[in-house]
């Protein structure tokens, strides 16, 4: 056993240092798991080789976060001072001694909700991949939380907030989360200003006559995408590099301004 981790330590810098980093970045050498199962640890150890980490604070962060991902939700990771001789400024990849108390797998007990108008509990409890009495995953949770904000983004809910507060049972080894919903008001579609030069003349006129089967429509996370979809923009354009959006909370639109630096035909 004690040959595999170290055979494990040797694949963390090993890995690194065929990736050929182009700027200095550490790396995570795991001490102290012996009492983690193999099954486990590898692909932990897999996950972790396919980041680069520029700051400590990062690389242990990372660290947890691949330990909590499969049910050790009381990690504590010690993240230790740069091996003596190491210097940054000549090597590419410094090698971190990274200390992990993975502690006992915790199961997920289950998933609670405050009160929504707008989603069943049945739908809301569908957003999380993950089943209770699975083992706990901070990944999993994290994955549900984000299809939370998709499903009230797509009803026009653009500042819908949730907030889990976990509930542990450590003689059970399981977490129950209640999640504290806070959905906001339902904004709509407000004005497109367009600024900048046109690089195809006809371009601004195009997209004001194109916004005004948009505006006054509930806006969700997709609106600016079905915008450029219907005015036939060029497929590589994307909305983040050209659109800039202004919540109006007072009127409960959101107002949109729009820069002719490329071309969007």
């Amino acid at each position: 056993m004690h040959s595999l981790y170290k055979a494990l330590a040797f694949l963390l810098l090993a890995s690194s240092a065929a990736l050929g980093f182009q700027t200095v970045v550490f790396q995570p050498v795991i001490k102290n798991v012996r009492e983690v199962p193999a099954l486990d640890l590898r692909p932990i150890i897999q996950e972790l080789n396919q980041r680069k980490y520029s700051k400590i604070d990062e690389l242990g962060e990372a660290v947890r976060f691949a330990f909590q991902a499969h049910g050790y939700f009381k990690v504590q990771v010690e993240v230790s001072e740069l091996y003596a001789h190491a210097d940054a400024n000549k090597r590419q990849v410094i090698p971190v001694e990274v200390k992990v108390i993975a502690g006992s797998k915790y199961r997920l007990g289950g998933i609670g909700f405050s009160r929504t108008n707008h989603f069943s509990a049945v739908q809301l409890r569908g957003a999380f991949p993950i089943v209770q009495g699975d083992f706990f995953s901070r990944e999993g949770i994290a994955k549900g939380l984000e299809t939370l904000r998709e499903m009230y983004c797509s009803k026009g809910f653009i500042n819908f907030s949730a907030v889990p507060e976990t509930q542990v049972d450590d003689q059970q080894h399981t977490v129950t989360l209640q999640v504290a919903l806070d959905e906001g008001s339902v904004f709509r579609v407000g004005s497109l200003t367009v600024a900048g030069e046109e690089s195809v003349p006809g371009a601004r006129r195009r997209l004001l006559q194109g916004w005004r089967d948009f505006e006054g429509r509930t806006y969700t996370c997709r609106t600016l995408k079905d915008f450029l979809y219907a005015i036939k923009a060029r497929p590589t354009v994307m909305p983040d590099q050209i659109f800039e959006a202004s919540p109006d909370v007072q009127n409960l639109t959101v107002n949109i301004v729009v820069t002719l630096a490329k071309p969007i035909f």
